[in-house]
């Protein structure tokens, strides 16, 4: 029988049909069939492979790794982190400026006078505020003023006891100011003080009792001004007419 003919009842070269599924293909006889496992293993790993081969990817899972961890309780806000001594200095000058039933026109004030805050509630009525410009005026520091009462600007040495006698100022003027501190009057008077290393002067003071977190006077607060050199800013207004 002529090739050509034996090669048209065999059909393709590479046909057959499996006698187990009966259905044709494509396959040699006797070659393997690859194991549908196998596959899915080589697919798995190219697709591990991918992924590590991938910085997209690797940061987007470090992200919300990273996201998850963050807390999402609120963060509470720090206190008082714009005030350097921790005390409301302008509630003060508001409350002086909008007292009621007030004795006497204290004028404009602002940060820059000289004033100290008292707490009448502690113990000999100690100083828990010092502006700055009461440092310049007397030439205390802060740090030195602070916790003392008042009175240690009555002496030249800065050093004066609870009920002692004040040698260097006036008995009248200083009996005065302490009943209507203790009666918790407004009060303006002038007295001799004494700067840090024993310099007088003439020292204009306004005294003026303000409540705080309810209706009870808490605090008193001084202004103080030299009518002999005062600041050059100063101008003379209501406190000139009343001397």
């Amino acid at each position: 029988m002529p090739m050509w003919q034996e090669n048209s009842m065999l059909g393709p070269a590479d046909t057959f049909v499996d006698l187990e599924s009966g259905s044709p293909s494509n396959t040699q006889p006797g070659a393997k069939t690859p194991d549908p496992a196998t596959n899915q293993d080589k697919k798995a790993d190219q697709s591990s492979t991918n992924n590590v081969a991938s910085p997209k990817a690797s940061l987007e899972s470090t992200h919300h790794e990273v996201k998850a961890q963050i807390p999402t309780a609120p963060i509470p806000r720090p206190i008082n982190i714009y005030s350097k001594s921790g005390f409301d200095a302008l509630k003060v000058l508001m409350l002086a400026i909008t007292r009621k039933n007030s004795q006497f026109d204290i004028g404009q004030i602002d940060m820059s006078c000289s004033f100290v805050v008292c707490d009448i509630t502690l113990e000999d009525c100690p100083i828990v505020y010092v502006s700055d410009s009461f440092q310049t005026l007397t030439g205390y520091s802060r740090h030195e003023a602070l916790g003392r009462n008042c009175r240690f600007l009555q002496s030249p040495d800065g050093k004066v006891e609870r009920g002692s006698p004040r040698p260097y100022v006036d008995d009248g003027t200083v009996y005065s100011l302490k009943t209507n501190v203790e009666e918790k009057r407004e009060t303006q008077i002038s007295m001799i003080n004494y700067r840090k290393g024993g310099k007088p002067f003439l020292n204009f003071l306004s005294i003026i009792p303000i409540p705080w977190d309810t209706d009870e006077i808490r605090y008193y607060v001084g202004f103080q001004i030299d009518l002999i050199e005062p600041p050059t800013v100063f101008v003379p207004g209501n406190i000139w007419t009343q001397l």
